[in-house]
C-alpha cells in the first residue's frame, strides 16, 4: 500500500472523528488542516464531476473553511484514531 492510498483509507476509516493533516499546498508551503469526514452540510446532491480518489484527493469539511480537498500526495504529517503517521522527508 503506498502513501496515497493508506491515506485515503485512514480518512476514510475515521468514522466521522476529528484529524489533522499537515500538507504541501500548490505555491510550496506547508498547511495544518482540523477536518471531518462524512460531513451533510449544505450539500445540493449534486455531487462531483470526477472521481477525486482516483487523482489521488480526498474531500473533507474543515472545522472553520467548509468542504476543502486534501491532495494526498503531498500530505507529510495525518493524525487520525488516536495515531501518527508521517511521510516527511
Amino acid at each position: 500500500m503506498d502513501k496515497v492510498e493508506k491515506v485515503i483509507d485512514v480518512i476514510n476509516n475515521s468514522n466521522g472523528r476529528f484529524c489533522s493533516v499537515v500538507f504541501i499546498k500548490k505555491n510550496g508551503k506547508p498547511r495544518h488542516m482540523l477536518f471531518r469526514k462524512g460531513v451533510r452540510k449544505n450539500l445540493k446532491n449534486k455531487g462531483l464531476k470526477y472521481n477525486p480518489e482516483s487523482v489521488g484527493n480526498v474531500i473533507v469539511f474543515e472545522v472553520n473553511n467548509g468542504y476543502r480537498t486534501i491532495n494526498c500526495n503531498t500530505v507529510t504529517e495525518l493524525k487520525a484514531n488516536h495515531k501518527t503517521y508521517n511521510w516527511s522527508k
